[in-house]
């Protein structure tokens, strides 16, 4: 037996099909930003464009796919300390951006994703990104 949603699509394949596609764009658009930031700290230096929060969002956004992070991994990517990066780490989660989660054996190694709440803030700001550069 098929089962058939309220748009008449048998099992959804339709909309799975949509939200991974929306997935990857959302992603994509992510990575784009992510070597925008890069390319603009060659030009500039990392002394007039300090975001490590926003770096970190994008990172656990682009990583992810539901997948943790290690905290100390966050750290050499966004090109800060462990302790900054768990700092900001901390003020993100005060936001409910991100949850971290220590290691069930390893009470030194911490892990870091992404919350409901900041993957749904982060994907509005990802579409309103695609929409504005279609603007142009």
């Amino acid at each position: 037996m098929q089962v058939v949603d309220d748009d008449g699509d048998a099992g959804g394949d339709r909309r799975r099909a949509s939200v991974s596609g929306e997935r990857e764009r959302l992603t994509g658009e992510a990575q784009r930003i992510l070597r925008l930031r890069s390319k603009r700290l060659e030009r500039f230096g990392p002394d007039l464009f300090g975001e490590p929060a926003w770096e970190i969002l994008l990172l656990l956004y682009v990583a992810e796919g539901g997948c943790r992070q290690k905290l100390d991994g966050l750290a050499p990517v966004i090109g800060g300390s462990t302790s900054s990066t768990a700092r900001w780490v901390d003020h993100l989660e005060r936001k409910r951006l991100v949850r971290r989660e220590t290691h069930p054996t390893d009470t030194d190694v911490a892990f870091v994703e992404l919350t409901d709440q900041g993957r749904h803030a982060l994907e509005a700001f990802l579409l309103d990104a695609i929409a504005l550069g279609r603007q142009r």
